[in-house]
């Protein structure tokens, strides 16, 4: 007997759409034999059915584990599905020691090829039904995960803008979408917040940027932890601005740690890191968003596998650890003496918010983007004058180009629009 070896999460190969079978090719010795170590391998592996991309395969082709024995579907389509769904459990080889609810249609009607090249459709309900959606699923790269998200918990809604109107968080908004249920606690140390996660039966809660900390007696009550998708690559810069100040320290590189938390601030045990290029042009704002599609895919590939004791975890190496502190307003202040390589990462770090910002004529002006420029010193650090319709600003090394800015009650405006609009006081002096 032949049995292949099965392709385990977080392999892409299970990510991806299988390539379908060009029929002129069913009767090479090659996919016959394929389909025939997929059906030992399957009966082997006591699954009621198999997809190809789960023994390393990227065809169109499952088998399906019946009462009147094994169904070779090939390049498989299902072509009718009942309205009324139901919940079941289900298990999966690829991600082993996992088992939950997953709600599919009751029953569908299948059209695919057999072994032989000859078109055949069926139809199934209930189990077959189930087994059927479950591996074409399997063909088209969506894998089993039965992740039941129980609860969404986000900060209050906050007041905001002129009128102060109440203001939900993008994550409520989101969760309405999906109709997820929604928890907004004053506080997680109030009594109320214990006994709700006590009540929800959690497996593991994964917590971005919450603003909060959380007291042991909530890191004991999910069965797994708590994990934290912290914006760098943990030891290095634990606290509550690590993308500033991956910006404010010129790095090269930063990233997401995932993490199982403990009581001590960024200090747990490491999951997972994935690694992401700084650009010289990186905002705080544009960084963050790379920063968030990352830990998304970080969550995506290895939460099942922490889940099924799969993926080690490693402690960090508390002695290379380097903590960064909350962002305030006060810190975005320009200091025109500094040279013009920390100006430039000072308004990047800065940009969208809080702003970097200096002073004119007793007017806040917030600075968002500038670029170091070749020209030679136009005065002491601070002056501003009009190069050409290039607004440039003295540093305490070079002069620097200013692209963006905004006086109070404005807009944004480009350089060259502020320049055309202030002409007549021009060279004037940032304090």
């Amino acid at each position: 007997m032949s049995v292949l070896t099965v392709t385990y999460h977080p392999n892409s190969l299970l990510r991806a759409t299988l390539l379908p079978v060009e029929l002129g090719a069913l009767q090479s010795p090659g996919i016959q034999k394929m389909i025939d170590t997929m059906v030992e391998t399957m009966f082997a592996k006591n699954g009621i059915g198999i997809a190809a991309n789960q023994v390393g395969k990227n065809h169109q082709i499952a088998i399906l584990n019946t009462a009147e024995g094994p169904v070779i579907i090939i390049n498989p389509r299902i072509t009718k599905l009942s309205i009324l769904k139901e919940n079941g459990e289900e298990g999966c080889l690829s991600v082993p020691g996992l088992f939950g609810m997953v709600r599919r249609h009751r029953s569908l009607t299948l059209s695919a090829y057999d072994r032989h090249g000859k078109s055949f459709t069926m139809k199934a309900r209930g189990l077959l039904a189930r087994v059927i959606q479950h591996e074409v699923d399997h063909l088209n790269g969506i894998l089993f995960q039965s992740i039941d998200v129980v609860g969404v918990l986000t900060q209050p809604d906050k007041p905001a803008g002129r009128g102060y109107h109440l203001i939900e968080s993008p994550i409520k908004r989101l969760a309405r979408r999906y109709k997820l249920p929604i928890y907004q606690p004053l506080t997680v140390t109030d009594p109320s917040s214990i006994e709700l996660l006590s009540g929800l039966s959690l497996d593991v809660v994964v917590l971005a940027a919450y603003g909060e900390l959380i007291p042991k007696k909530l890191l004991s009550l999910p069965r797994c932890g708590w994990l934290n998708v912290h914006a760098s690559l943990l030891p290095r810069l634990r606290g509550a601005s690590p993308i500033q100040h991956a910006l404010l320290e010129g790095y090269t590189e930063t990233g997401i740690t995932l993490m199982k938390m403990v009581e001590k601030l960024d200090a747990g045990p490491v999951i997972a890191k994935s690694v992401i290029l700084v650009d010289k042009d990186d905002t705080a704002g544009s960084l963050h968003d790379k920063l968030a599609l990352l830990g998304a895919k970080c969550i995506e590939e290895y939460l099942i596998a922490y889940l099924t004791d799969r993926r080690p975890i490693t402690e960090q190496d508390h002695e290379q650890a380097t903590y960064c502190k909350k962002i305030r307003s006060s810190d975005a202040r320009i200091d025109w003496h500094a040279s013009a390589d920390e100006i430039n990462r000072l308004v990047r770090a800065m940009n969208p918010a809080p702003g970097a910002f200096t002073q004119f004529n007793g007017n806040q002006v917030k600075i968002f983007a500038i670029e170091t420029f070749q020209h030679e010193v136009i005065g002491p650090p601070g002056t501003v004058g009009g190069v050409g319709a290039h607004l440039v600003v003295s540093s305490g090394t070079r002069p620097l180009h200013i692209l963006s800015l905004q006086l109070p009650g404005k807009k944004k405006v480009t350089g060259a629009e502020f320049i055309n609009g202030h002409r007549n006081i021009l060279p004037f002096s940032f304090v």
